[in-house]
């Protein structure tokens, strides 16, 4: 009888033990925004976070709270949305939360974000902090991604297929690879160091802003959705593709469709034309053929696409325009 009873007590103290587990929260600030309104996570008005307390909630809003240090929301296991603005968080691991789908992070002084182990994530904030590097590849179901004012200069978003929105302004980005985001919807990359981007896989594009950049070519046609193109301040730009609709949008809409003076609008553009090449600069060119494999004298044609043949061993397919707006 004395050892059924001991052994009720040890379970009761152990039951009593784990419901009243406390989470370690350093940051008095932090812990001090999680008691206060809104969020009210100590239910039963002890002063301290408890597991339980924890463990149950699923919305969190610590922003302008002059965090530093957001170590014990790994506690929160329910949480689905977390937003933290406006602090001064250095690192943020939520590694942990693996039921998040939204979390808002901006304006901060982020350096390393940890969202690898959060696959139900479907929109990141991220924008006005200091991160160099962002790993995105297992957060497939994403649809809204904005790192903007950070400093990366490269992103992977080839397993986010879901994007509809991407904004990565005012990084160093020097390339930006999205042809399979082939979802995606709203387009804003301006101020980088972009050379070439390649948006014919993405048909359901409605608007894109790529202005200060250093485009040297852009072919936006086959985007039959766009009503909205930004594409000034690319100093080597000098023709953008478009097709004969969105030629007359840059009439009838002007304001929606801005480029440098210097630039053109073509309809006559060849989706076969190897964009990353510039004649302009081309080692010197030995022979010239058109398609049917005839020699031809290059500044004697007026449209169609032919092939080059350089002093340096190179082929290219290129492409002469007609009708030049």
């Amino acid at each position: 009888m004395k050892k059924l009873t001991l052994s009720l007590l040890c379970l009761s103290f152990i039951a009593l033990t784990t419901h009243a587990q406390i989470v370690n929260i350093p940051d008095a600030n932090f812990k001090a925004a999680l008691i206060a309104y809104p969020n009210y996570v100590d239910l039963n008005g002890d002063g301290d976070i408890q597991l339980s307390e924890a463990q149950a909630k699923t919305i969190i809003d610590v922003s302008s709270k002059s965090i530093t240090d957001l170590t014990g929301i790994a506690a929160f296991t329910s949480l689905t949305s977390l937003s933290c603005n406006n602090n001064q968080l250095t690192t943020l691991d939520v590694s942990k939360d693996t039921a998040l789908t939204l979390l808002v992070c901006r304006y901060n002084q982020l350096t390393t974000l940890y969202v690898s182990k959060d696959t139900a994530l479907n929109s990141i904030d991220c924008s006005n902090n200091q991160l160099a590097t962002l790993d995105v590849s297992k957060n497939t179901v994403l649809t809204i991604l904005d790192f903007s004012s950070n400093n990366l200069t490269a992103i992977d978003v080839s397993k986010n297929t879901a994007l509809t929105q991407l904004y990565c302004t005012s990084n160093q980005l020097t390339a930006l690879d999205i042809r399979k985001d082939t979802a995606l919807m709203y387009l804003d990359c301006f101020n980088n160091t972009l050379t070439a981007l390649d948006i014919s896989k993405n048909t359901a594009l409605i608007d894109l802003r790529c202005f200060s950049n250093q485009l040297t070519a852009l072919d936006v046609s086959k985007n039959t959705t766009l009503t909205s193109l930004e594409c000034y301040l690319n100093p080597n730009l000098l023709v953008v593709c478009v097709n004969n609709t969105q030629l007359g949008l840059t009439t009838s809409n002007p304001s929606g469709w801005q480029k440098d003076a210097a630039t053109s609008w073509s309809t006559s553009c060849a989706s076969s034309i190897d964009e990353s090449y510039n004649v302009t600069i081309a080692p010197k060119l030995v022979h010239a053929y058109n398609l049917m494999g005839q020699k031809i004298i290059p500044e004697q044609v007026k449209e169609g696409i032919y092939i080059y043949h350089y002093s340096d061993g190179s082929v290219r397919k290129i492409g002469k325009f007609e009708n030049v707006k």
